[in-house]
């Protein structure tokens, strides 16, 4: 298992498969499932020692957003993109994929948050 140590960054190119086609690496394309699917990834990771990127990390993706939006304390995930999306799933997961390309991008600074 720790083979997967040589494809460095994993986690985005997992979330890059399951942009293109969810329903293929989900049950159904949805955010919550993506969460499921994100924390099972996670334990995965933490459980085979395997470091393949920060995404999870106090500098990740999580910790960008919540400061991005303002946010103190999540318990989930999905519920702000929910929130946005007037409840609508597919709509948030969809959201969820436009945070990680600005994320990715680099766009973690305080001047460009709302770009």
């Amino acid at each position: 298992m720790n083979d997967l140590k040589e494809y460095g960054n994993l986690t985005n190119i997992i979330l890059d498969l399951i942009r293109k086609r969810p329903s293929m690496y989900l049950r159904d394309a949805k955010i919550s499932t993506l969460n499921t699917f994100l924390l099972g990834y996670q334990m995965a990771e933490n459980m085979n020692s395997l470091k393949t990127d920060a995404f999870f990390g106090e500098n990740g993706f999580t910790n960008w957003f919540m400061k991005l939006k303002g946010i103190e304390l999540l318990n989930s995930i999905e519920t702000p993109f929910l929130e946005e999306c007037d409840n609508n799933e597919q709509k948030a997961l969809e959201l969820y994929f436009e945070y990680v390309e600005k994320y990715r991008a680099g766009k973690n600074k305080l001047n460009e948050i709302n770009d």
